[in-house]
């Protein structure tokens, strides 16, 4: 929509869009003929990157925050609503996302970050076994020496053993599987 403007009217260019530009240029020993023109106010543009955060698996979330890339925010304007995570309390990586403006003034592009959660260290202690070749493998068992389920959980699965089932030694490896704990196992073997 078009709105008219006169010389010294600075209200008028506080809002973005297009304005009419008229005259009262008057002189008695002159004809004037004026030609119409338009001021065209744009949207300020501004750039804003989520900062990247993280934590582990159980612990409270850090403050979100942001910086801004590009442009500048004019005094006596300010950001409405935030930035937010996608929700997930399980270890992995979640976006980082905005809902932030300033209003009709401005154009934000939102440059979205990543929120990591990082598993929980659990160190996991098992023993050395022996088997008689073609006989089953035995129960390995283990212990958590260091490092703590949260919540009630339990660690999924167990210590399994390289494959192979000739004579020989074999390490024996994790197949523990439980996104939020990466088991540390101690080094042992079966001999076969």
């Amino acid at each position: 929509r078009e709105k008219p403007v006169t010389e010294n009217d600075d209200k008028a260019y506080e809002k973005t869009g297009r304005y009419l530009i008229s005259s009262t240029l008057n002189n008695e020993n002159y004809e004037i003929t004026y030609i119409s023109s338009y001021l065209t106010i744009q949207r300020r543009e501004i750039i804003i990157q989520a900062d990247n955060k993280e934590k582990v698996y159980g612990e409270a979330d850090p403050e979100l925050s942001y910086t801004i890339k590009s442009g500048v925010v004019l005094e006596g304007d300010a950001f409405m609503g935030n930035i937010y995570r996608v929700q997930g309390d399980n270890a992995g990586t979640y976006d980082i996302r905005s809902n932030l403006t300033l209003g009709r003034n401005y154009k934000i592009t939102f440059i979205k970050g990543s929120f990591v959660i990082k598993p929980i260290d659990i160190y996991v202690k098992t023993y050395d076994y022996t088997k008689v070749y073609g006989d089953i493998n035995p129960s390995f068992e283990y212990e958590i020496t260091q490092g703590e389920l949260l919540n009630g959980d339990i660690l999924l699965g167990g210590v399994s053993k390289e494959e192979g089932e000739t004579v020989g030694k074999y390490r024996l490896v994790s197949a523990f599987n439980n996104v939020n704990y990466n088991v540390i196992l101690t080094e042992n073997y079966i001999t076969i």
